[in-house]
């Protein structure tokens, strides 16, 4: 089967002159995972990856070809990197004055999408960004590779990539270097630091609280008083988030075949649409209509296919912008696939990640009690994985029996205090 046509959209940079002298005024074919709604009136900048004064012409001859382009809105930045590809692209200029054309070659960009109110409490998780972001902060220099961290280097790729005989030859190589006289010379110095360092190790609150961070869960807030401080609304979605989701013609709805229709975009689930349709008719909460419908737009998004996520996910998101842009950045990353084209993919990791922000939705929407058998079956997901996700978030998961009020066999995660969060294995 052949690869999906790529989508690009022309982006011209004002011409520019970087450190090495070379003019950075070029057009470029960009492709965007949601593309920006008013893509022309936004300015594009081009910069220059720092070519260290030492290096040699190859180099050079490489730093000069590669490009940083970046343009922003007032909520949004948009950054791309220039890549290698397998063609070259010729984009046709027109000169309206004298009607001639000129040929151009122009180079291809992946844009990747930073909210600008999340920037600061996420890193990117992109390798090529990194280098760059931090070009307005820091002067980026260049220290010389000295033959042992070269050697170093080299094992350390040998160990995690040799085959057995050649991680066999590092280790011996090892154990020949180790000069144990001189360990036994300074065995009490080491025994001294050890009492003083021993004094910094952190205390278990230190090490719990780290471990709560790598959890993939949304803000946990340990000192809350009541349920509704563990997980903040604002930390689930951010206010300016909530506020770009347009419900006028859902709320002017009444019938519940008239909501149910324009919420068709959405494939809300049956638990969703059932709120959404007694908020709506009561016209009491518009924030609570607002989040029902996020929480459609992130189960929508947890059940996309990999070949969807690299198309228009706005459209799939029910056409709002600033949405698909935020929950692309929250919940996926780029990854190059076999042919070196870099393309949206959600992981594992990033899938448990968006369960525990749809988990946390719930319970604020249901009283802090939610039905964890609804949501497997809603999301064609195993029981234990959603157990597993609400526990790694300090839920108590009951079971009903027949003598209870619930359904015999259902699991309810019930966010109460004090949290108990699971064990992890180490």
């Amino acid at each position: 089967m052949s690869a999906p046509k790529q989508a690009f959209r022309l982006v011209a940079a004002p011409g520019s002159a970087g450190r090495d002298g070379a003019s950075t005024d070029a057009l470029f074919l960009a492709s965007f995972p949601v593309v920006p709604p008013a893509l022309d009136s936004i300015e594009f900048g081009v910069f220059n990856r720092p070519t260290p004064p030492n290096a040699d012409a190859a180099t050079k001859a490489m730093s000069r070809k590669r490009r940083l382009v970046v343009g922003e809105t007032p909520k949004m930045e948009y950054v791309g990197e220039t890549e290698a590809a397998n063609c070259k692209y010729i984009v046709g200029v027109l000169d309206k004055a004298t009607g001639v054309v000129t040929l151009r070659e122009a180079d291809t960009l992946s844009m990747t999408p930073i909210v600008k109110a999340q920037k600061l409490n996420h890193q990117s998780r992109t390798i090529a960004e990194k280098p760059f972001l931090l070009l307005n902060a820091v002067h980026l220099t260049l220290t010389p590779v000295h033959a042992s961290q070269n050697m170093t280097a080299r094992n350390q790729l040998g160990e995690a990539f040799g085959t057995k005989k050649r991680k066999q030859a590092i280790r011996a190589l090892e154990k020949n270097q180790v000069d144990v006289s001189g360990l036994q010379a300074v065995a009490h110095k080491i025994s001294e630091k050890i009492e003083e360092t021993s004094a910094l190790l952190p205390a278990k609150a230190e090490i719990d609280s780290k471990m709560l961070a790598e959890r993939d869960i949304p803000p946990c807030n340990t000192e809350a008083t009541t349920p509704e401080e563990v997980y903040r609304i604002a930390d689930i979605v951010p206010a300016e988030v909530l506020d770009s989701i347009d419900i006028k013609q859902l709320w002017k709805s009444r019938l519940e075949s008239d909501i149910a229709k324009a919420m068709q975009s959405l494939k809300a689930t049956d638990w969703v649409l059932g709120r959404i349709v007694a908020t709506v008719q009561e016209q009491s909460d518009k924030k609570r209509a607002k989040l029902l419908v996020y929480l459609a737009m992130l189960a929508r998004f947890y059940s996309l296919k990999q070949h969807e996520l690299n198309k228009d996910i706005s459209q799939a998101l029910g056409g709002s912008q600033t949405v698909a842009e935020h929950v692309a950045f929250m919940f996926s990353e780029w990854q190059e696939d076999g042919n070196g084209k870099r393309r949206l993919r959600v992981s594992n990791k990033l899938k448990d990640k968006l369960l525990a922000y749809i988990v946390a939705l719930c319970l604020h929407l249901n009283n802090f009690s939610v039905n964890l058998n609804q949501i497997a079956s809603d999301l064609s997901l195993p029981m234990t994985k959603v157990v597993s996700v609400a526990r790694e978030m300090g839920c108590r998961v009951e079971t009903y029996k027949s003598s209870d009020g619930g359904q015999f066999g259902e699991k309810r995660a019930v966010l109460a205090l004090p949290l108990v969060f699971s064990q992890r294995r180490r």
